[in-house]
């Protein structure tokens, strides 16, 4: 699995991003700072 923006911005000094979510078919898979999850969880995050 590879995101060439992701990654991009992951290395940008300046965004400070440390930690990205990928939804994806696949199971949960942490690589490099990015963890990978099931699809069906994107409808666990909710603002009530």
């Amino acid at each position: 699995m590879s995101h060439a923006t992701l990654v991009t911005a992951m290395e940008t000094p300046g965004y400070g991003i440390d930690n990205a979510l990928v939804f994806a078919e696949t199971n949960t898979v942490t690589r490099g700072g990015v963890t990978y999850l099931p699809g069906y969880l994107a409808t666990c995050l909710c603002n009530d």
